[in-house]
Parts: structure tokens; sequence; C-alpha cells
């Protein structure tokens, strides 16, 4: 449960840091933790993104995931979609909580 838990943190930070420009990985580069030593890899999945947050798997192994400015984008067998599958109306992102 731990080791999912952080290959899907490394997996936020992966986008958020490509989505940010901050490219600090070389590709295949293996890191570890320091208090376990638990080993992971770095690994970039798509580039050129706008701040992406919530991300989830699909049953067939595809990733769903948001970026900021309301799109919904889907990386499928590896490559990002062109087109975001959905993009939120500013209306609803401009929308106050009740």
């Amino acid at each position: 449960m731990t080791r999912v838990i952080l290959l899907t943190l490394l997996a936020m930070f992966t986008l958020t840091s490509v989505g940010c420009g901050q490219q600090n990985s070389a590709p295949g580069q293996t890191y570890s933790t320091a208090k376990d030593g638990v080993k992971f890899r770095v690994e970039t999945v798509a580039s050129g993104l706008e701040v992406p947050w919530g991300f989830a798997w699909l049953p067939n192994g595809d990733m769903l995931f948001t970026e900021r400015p309301g799109r919904v984008r889907v990386i499928e067998k590896g490559k990002l979609r062109a087109d975001p599958v959905f993009t939120v109306p500013m209306s609803i992102q401009a929308a106050k909580p009740v």
C-alpha cells in the first residue's frame, strides 16, 4: 500500500514538474528514499501540460487527469490524446461554492 501511494505521488509530481517546465530528472534515472531505501524511477508520461493535478487510472490502464484551465485529458496506450475529452465551462469554474 505504501508503495502504491508513493508511486501515485511520484506520478503527480512528474506530471506537475513537466507542466511547470522543471524537468530535474534524467530519463531512466533511479532514486531511493532516504529513510528506508525504497527505489523508484521517474518517468515522464506527458509533456506540454498546464498545471496538471487530479488523476485516475481507468480499468483499461489509460490515465485520466485534469489541468488547471479545466481540461480533462487522457493518456491512451501511453500517448497523450491531442484533444481534451472534456473542458469544464468557465461559468462552472468561476462559480462560488454555496
